[in-house]
C-alpha cells in the first residue's frame, strides 16, 4: 500500500446576504487582476489561502466598502513594517496568510488595538491570548504553517474558544457542542490528520466540509447559495490518501 497526496478543500457557509465570489488555484497576477475589477463593484478580500507555492492563491470576496490593502510574500519584518504603516491609515487585518516563512496580509478600514503572532509554538500562543484576552481582545484566526502557529487578535466582546491539534472526530463534536452554545467558526485550518479553530458568538445555521475535491466543493457551494448561505472561509489543503 502507498500513500498519495491529493488537493482537498475546507469550506465554512453560514447565512448571508448579497454576492460572494471565490477562486482556486490563481496566479498572483491572476489575483490581482480579478481583485481590482471586483473591488470596482464594491467586492472585497475576505480570506486568503496559499497553497503549495508561490503561484497558487485561493481566495474569497463578499460585498463590502471603503479602502482596501493587500500584499503577499513578505518577511516578518517587511510584514511588521507594513502592519504599523497600515494601522496609521485607520486600516485593521481582517485576513492573514503564511507559507514558507512569508506573509500575506489583507488589511481594511477599523479601529482598536490589534496584535499578531507568527512562528510560535502552541504553548506560546496559549500565553498571548491569556495576555490579550485580560486586555478586552478575541482571537480571530489561527492558522499553522512551517511547523509553527500565526495567530490575530482584535477587539471584541463575549466568550470565545479556539483550539490546535484536534483530530478530526474532535473537531466535529466540538464544532456540534459549541454550534449549541451559539458559537459559530471564525477561523479554521487543518495540517495533517490535525485541526485548528476559532469559535466567536453568532447565530444562524453552519455547515462545515472537509476533504473535499474541487468538483464536490463547487457543487456544495451551488446548493447552499441556493439555501441563503454563503461562504465564509476557505482552504486548500494537502491530504494523505492510501491507495
Amino acid at each position: 500500500m502507498a500513500v498519495q497526496f491529493y488537493k482537498g478543500f475546507i469550506g465554512v457557509w453560514r447565512p448571508g446576504t448579497g454576492p460572494v465570489h471565490w477562486v482556486t488555484g490563481y496566479t498572483a497576477e491572476q489575483l490581482q487582476q480579478l481583485d481590482e475589477a471586483y473591488f470596482k463593484i464594491d467586492l472585497r478580500l475576505a480570506a486568503v489561502d496559499f497553497y503549495d507555492d508561490k503561484e497558487t492563491y485561493s481566495a474569497i470576496w463578499r460585498s463590502g466598502s471603503g479602502a482596501q490593502h493587500w500584499q503577499a510574500w513578505l518577511t516578518v519584518s517587511q510584514f511588521k513594517a507594513k502592519m504599523k504603516e497600515q494601522m496609521s491609515k485607520g486600516r485593521r487585518l481582517v485576513a492573514i496568510e503564511r507559507y514558507d516563512g512569508k506573509l500575506m496580509g489583507v488589511w481594511r478600514p477599523g479601529t482598536g488595538a490589534q496584535y499578531w503572532a507568527t512562528g510560535q509554538t502552541f504553548n506560546q500562543i496559549k500565553a498571548l491570548d491569556t495576555e490579550h484576552a485580560a486586555e478586552g481582545l478575541r482571537m480571530m484566526a489561527l492558522l499553522r504553517n512551517d511547523g509553527s502557529f500565526t495567530a490575530v487578535w482584535s477587539p471584541g466582546s463575549g466568550g470565545y474558544f479556539w483550539h490546535a491539534g484536534i483530530t478530526p472526530s474532535q473537531f466535529t463534536g466540538l464544532a456540534s457542542a459549541y454550534f449549541d452554545k451559539g458559537m459559530r467558526l471564525v477561523s479554521v485550518d487543518q495540517y495533517g490528520d490535525k485541526f485548528a479553530g476559532v469559535w466567536r458568538p453568532g447565530s444562524g445555521a453552519q455547515w462545515v466540509h472537509w476533504g473535499l475535491t474541487l468538483d464536490q466543493f463547487k457543487a456544495k457551494d451551488k446548493d447552499y447559495l441556493k439555501k441563503g448561505l454563503r461562504l465564509t472561509l476557505l482552504r486548500a489543503t494537502r491530504y494523505k490518501k492510501n491507495v
